[in-house]
């Protein structure tokens, strides 16, 4: 097997680029909100040889090489990242024809069916790497209480636990519950459960509790950041702003809008400092209660049809090992 850690940034498009099925320039220069410093970063989907696909070790599943940024997944690590609404995934499929800088038949299927990638359950994804944002810039701005950082963190597990049902099979099957959420003697987060299953596989029970501790440890992080400059969290606000609008965008239209045509000039200028952080601050309460609405009277599906997600990805792979 190729030990893709130890390779270079262009020792990993050598081998990678006859494997790419789908590549698109992503970031800001997809979004219409690139600078004259921004980076162009790119992400493909890669099938590897068979040689190096059926083999003992790990599954490969995404790699990244730096200066810029561009990062390698494997077709498979593609598709579930996507059914779950990941964001910085499913824009991969939406972007604009004029931002893929390469596209085989195969990544032509992918964005043709990009569609069943999507469901309601994208309120939480987008609704989630929004609130990251926030989180960032009130730590940022020193403007973070502990009320604020006990709420983020209850939504974020709330938030994980109704995606568990995507990943466990016997999710269902009990109860998994947050019981509750407080801070122990020393601040760190200290998190109830309420558990029952009659019976569980423990490589399930292990993933789901896996999760939460990671989120769990992200909030032990959170106080410890120092102020950021202002420049990196206005940065930070332009991306919050944009997450908020894309996600009511896809729940009320059923398309996810890429590029930012008709809100660039205003997400430009939060960029720039031109909203105070009140306004900024206002703008994402307004969005929020709208996120909400456009949820309850969303014209997407509950959840996406992982059977027809799955039969896509094995008729690409026999199509591409012929």
């Amino acid at each position: 097997m190729v030990t893709f850690n130890h390779m270079t940034a262009e020792e990993l498009q050598q081998y990678f680029e006859p494997q790419t099925i789908l590549r698109t320039i992503t970031g800001s220069t997809s979004y219409g909100l690139n600078t004259a410093t921004s980076d162009v970063d790119e992400k493909s989907v890669v099938i590897l040889p068979k040689r190096d696909c059926f083999d003992l070790s790990q599954e490969f599943e995404t790699v990244v090489a730096h200066e810029p940024d561009h990062e390698y997944h494997a077709l498979k690590k593609f598709m579930n990242l996507a059914n779950t609404q990941n964001p910085t995934v499913l824009e991969i499929l939406f972007t604009e024809d004029r931002f893929v800088t390469k596209i085989m038949k195969h990544g032509e299927e992918l964005r043709k069916h990009r569609e069943l990638f999507l469901s309601s359950a994208c309120f939480d994804s987008f609704g989630g790497y929004a609130r990251q944002q926030l989180m960032r810039i009130k730590s940022g701005l020193g403007r973070a209480t502990i009320e604020d950082n006990l709420t983020y963190l209850t939504e974020t597990l709330e938030r994980i636990i109704r995606t568990f049902d995507l990943h466990y099979p016997g999710y269902k099957d009990g109860v998994f519950a947050i019981r509750g959420v407080n801070v122990d003697d020393d601040g760190k987060a200290a998190i109830g459960l309420t558990v029952h299953y009659d019976g569980l596989e423990l490589k399930q029970l292990a993933g789901m509790t896996a999760e939460l501790t990671n989120a769990s440890k992200n909030f032990n992080k959170m106080g410890a950041r120092n102020k950021r400059p202002d420049e990196k969290l206005e940065k930070h606000a332009m991306h919050l702003i944009r997450l908020l609008k894309m996600a009511i965008e896809v729940l009320t239209t059923g398309k996810l809008n890429v590029y930012r045509e008709k809100d660039r000039d205003e997400l430009l200028s939060i960029r720039q400092g031109k909203y105070t952080w009140d306004e900024i601050f206002e703008m994402v309460a307004g969005l929020e209660t709208r996120l909400r609405e456009a949820k309850a009277a969303t014209v997407l599906p509950a959840a996406t049809d992982s059977r027809k997600i799955g039969e896509l990805y094995s008729d690409l792979m026999i199509d591409w090992y012929g």
